[in-house]
């Protein structure tokens, strides 16, 4: 797959894509190395609670565990300490853009999936398709194909999750079948769709550093995701029927 994209590139998409990451330097690079583990600081903390049951951290909690640890090696290793909360205050402002990214999206997907509750469009959907033959594989197929879709469209999982997965137990109920059938596969598609998406914030990131466009290293995941997307359906089919 690779070798066939490769043969298509054009050498002036390819120089030009090449200027990208030109110019994209981090300003005072010069950190201790131990800098690149403070991010997982957090992460760290939370999933310690599922290994120490004595340790009760939620996500909030860990965040600012990290934003404390980060701030006090700030402070030991930095001369000019008098940057430091206007430095430390980018981590607010990064909150900030997640919270329009994303949890905006959240709360709209959500009032879009009661809507279609509200208006009868679950029972209208299930009645067309409860006497139907394979109706169970086809309509597992629909929904995560249009979860795939739409995290590939948003470039997030998290939304298009919560505005079709709140529709699956109705549809499992109708159809005789645990909700784990559907919402499984539903549920391994954002992810797929997200890691296919130009738009995605990680992808973005890889491809930044790579100094590629997006959609150049979207070319190439998302044939194999594809694939993968196939399997997920039928793994869950045969798996949680």
């Amino acid at each position: 797959m690779r070798k066939i994209f490769a043969a298509k590139e054009d050498a002036a998409l390819a120089d030009a894509d090449g200027e990208l990451g030109r110019g994209q330097e981090i300003e005072d690079p010069s950190v201790p190395f131990f800098y690149v583990f403070l991010p997982l600081i957090p992460l760290a903390l939370v999933f310690a609670a599922h290994f120490l049951p004595s340790i009760k951290i939620d996500v909030i909690t860990a965040n600012f565990i990290g934003f404390a640890v980060t701030f006090v090696c700030e402070f030991i290793v930095r001369k000019d300490r008098s940057r430091i909360p206007s430095d430390m205050a980018e981590i607010f402002k990064g909150m900030a853009n997640v919270f329009v990214s994303v949890v905006a999206i959240i709360i709209s997907a959500s009032v879009f999936a009661e809507g279609i509750k509200i208006l009868g469009g679950i029972t209208i959907f299930t009645n067309m398709i409860s006497d139907m033959k394979g109706a169970t594989l086809l309509i597992m197929a629909i929904l995560t194909g249009i979860t795939y879709v739409f995290a590939i469209i948003m470039g997030s999982g998290a939304a298009p999750f919560f505005a079709f997965g709140p529709l699956t137990p109705a549809v499992a109920a109708k159809l005789g079948v645990p909700t784990l059938t559907l919402l499984l596969p539903m549920e391994l598609a954002t992810s797929i769709g997200r890691a296919s998406s130009p738009v995605c914030g990680a992808l973005i990131a890889i491809a930044g550093t790579a100094g590629l466009a997006p959609i150049r290293l979207a070319k190439r995941t998302a044939p194999l995701l594809f694939v993968m997307l196939i399997v997920d359906m039928i793994a869950s089919y045969i798996f949680t029927m």
